[in-house]
């Protein structure tokens, strides 16, 4: 009798001359073609097949941006795969008027897979008043180990008054932090471009999701604090 193969469980006759599993072109050749043919490479689908083969690629057409995923037997999970190195760069400028909440801002965030340890960094312009000033936090997947810190202009530095740019930077750093979001940092305002540049560590455990930038005012100011367009976020898989 004939059997079949491990992984795609193609039929292959016994060869046997006037046996009941005799080979059948449409029924069995053209068939297995076709099991061939959709087996090779990622195969696009709208959802995850059922009884899938260990080490089986599936593109995933119905969720943004078309992820890679691969079925991993040992664990019977599909595993995301991911670009060694993501990057987003801000489309448009984004505002905040008058609120010291932190909010999410709305395109830099990259997205991280459980049991990994990433390194980030980001480099952030905005423009917006004295007074209000700006500060900057983040969310990520818990359970996790979260470490960041970065260098920009000094809050209570009179030289970023007027729109001013010239003035002294000041450094902070938050390190092993398990609860999100975190903390803020803050740096000075002005009606003249500022930047920082931001970075950091994070140690994933069972947890997934994404590490996402947060900003507000840090006093409450009816001028509107805008981070720019160009602003960027890079995240690396190091482990």
């Amino acid at each position: 009798m004939g059997t079949f193969t491990s992984r795609l469980n193609l039929f292959k006759p016994s060869g046997t001359s006037g046996s009941a599993d005799a080979v059948d072109v449409a029924a069995d050749l053209n068939a297995q073609y076709d099991i061939i043919d959709a087996a090779m490479g990622f195969q696009a689908l709208g959802s995850f097949p059922g009884s899938p083969y260990d080490g089986k690629g599936v593109r995933r057409t119905d969720q943004a941006g078309n992820p890679f995923y691969v079925w991993n037997a040992s664990t019977s999970t599909w595993d995301r795969l991911t670009k060694d190195t993501q990057f987003v760069l801000k489309s448009a400028d984004q505002s905040v008027t008058s609120s010291i909440t932190l909010i999410d801002d709305t395109e830099l965030t990259l997205p991280c897979v459980a049991n990994a340890s990433y390194i980030f960094d980001t480099y952030l312009m905005w423009v917006g008043n004295e007074t209000g000033d700006i500060k900057f936090g983040f969310s990520f997947p818990v359970p996790g180990t979260f470490h960041f810190g970065g260098i920009g202009p000094n809050e209570a530095d009179a030289g970023f008054n007027a729109g001013g740019t010239r003035g002294t930077g000041e450094w902070f750093a938050r390190n092993n932090l398990s609860a999100s979001p975190t903390s803020s940092i803050q740096y000075a305002g002005s009606t003249a471009v500022l930047t920082a540049r931001i970075g950091g560590s994070l140690v994933t455990t069972s947890g997934t999701g994404s590490i996402t930038l947060r900003w507000a005012q840090d006093t409450s100011n009816a001028t509107a604090t805008t981070v720019k367009k160009g602003s960027w976020m890079s995240l690396q898989r190091i482990a």
